[in-house]
């Protein structure tokens, strides 16, 4: 009789080990807060996701995360996420480099953050700062230049200023 009481204790800990062990996220799941989308999560919503312990939960988020974007909930397609997924889609085209995609370069963020610049200049090694008397700090090993800008009218309505500029350096010529 108290081998059958031993054995329950045990069962109860086999069970409960399989509950935890089958709550952890997919790899899929688990990695969203690293894909692009995760540029858009707000630090509340980041603190949600973390929390999550199932793949249900973790699509049930995903699905309201795209719905609270979406600016026309009339029409059976989220515009918000068939232009993010289409700038996304450009990135990876043209910023990939190696095993790096390019939605996850600093240009391709900017590109999925605030969409096509309103001017783009490119400047050979050394031209830039030359031109504006200023020093990268990046060294004689430093490459190209790439200046983006954007307009006030292509930035947020939260965005106070009138326009911002991204330089991005070739930090290891010949890289990407």
């Amino acid at each position: 009789l108290s081998m059958r009481f031993a054995t329950i204790p045990l069962a109860l800990a086999a069970w409960a080990a399989a509950t935890v062990a089958g709550a952890q996220l997919s790899p899929e799941d688990s990695a969203f807060t690293k894909t692009p989308a995760g540029f858009l999560l707000t630090k509340a919503e980041l603190k949600a996701y973390e929390q999550i312990k199932t793949d249900a939960d973790a699509k049930a988020f995903v699905e309201l995360f795209w719905a609270k974007r979406d600016p026309n909930l009339e029409t059976p397609i989220n515009e918000f996420k068939a232009d993010f997924d289409m700038r996304v889609e450009v990135a990876d085209k043209y910023f990939t480099f190696g095993s790096t995609k390019g939605s996850v370069s600093d240009r391709g963020r900017v590109l999925i953050l605030l969409g096509k610049y309103s001017q783009r200049q490119t400047y050979r090694p050394g031209e830039l700062a030359a031109l504006t008397g200023e020093r990268s700090g990046r060294g004689e090993g430093a490459g190209m230049n790439e200046v983006w800008k954007f307009a006030k009218a292509l930035l947020p309505k939260e965005f106070k200023g009138d326009e911002v500029t991204f330089v991005f350096t070739e930090t290891n010529p010949g890289d990407g």
